[in-house]
């Protein structure tokens, strides 16, 4: 597995699953083409996410780690590839910022710490995180 693997999107990346980035390519499963990438991510670093849909966000992460392996797989520079890669981090901190407000919109903070997932499934009154 790749770096630009996030946890997101780490299962479609094990499958070797790719975005594409027209209906014909999207239609068959390929992978997108470089030209196509490059023309896309012009657009996308000047995008303004906020305008974006949470559904736009999460292809646009997909469609920016297919295109990262693409300029990979042709071997184009490294600054390529981590074009990519920034483009997709930006959009995943608008996501990410987007999921924060919501749960503080909600007042939701107290539940999501509850979670007992990783380190938030450790009780507060436990200073040092080693209970069970």
């Amino acid at each position: 597995m790749h770096l630009y693997c996030s946890v997101a999107l780490v299962s479609s990346c094990e499958r070797g699953e790719h975005a594409s980035l027209d209906s014909e390519s999207a239609s068959a499963g390929r992978k997108p083409k470089a030209a196509a990438c490059k023309a896309e991510l012009k657009e996308w670093s000047t995008s303004n996410l906020e305008m974006l849909t949470i559904a736009q966000l999460q292809v646009r992460m997909t469609e920016t780690v297919s295109c990262a392996k693409v300029a990979e797989w042709h071997r184009h520079s490294d600054k390529r590839v981590t074009a990519y890669l920034l483009e997709f981090y930006r959009t995943d901190a608008e996501l990410a910022s987007r999921a924060f407000d919501f749960i503080n919109e909600h007042h939701l903070s107290d539940e999501f710490r509850e979670q007992k997932d990783g380190v938030a499934s450790y009780s507060t009154d436990d200073p040092d995180g080693s209970a069970p």
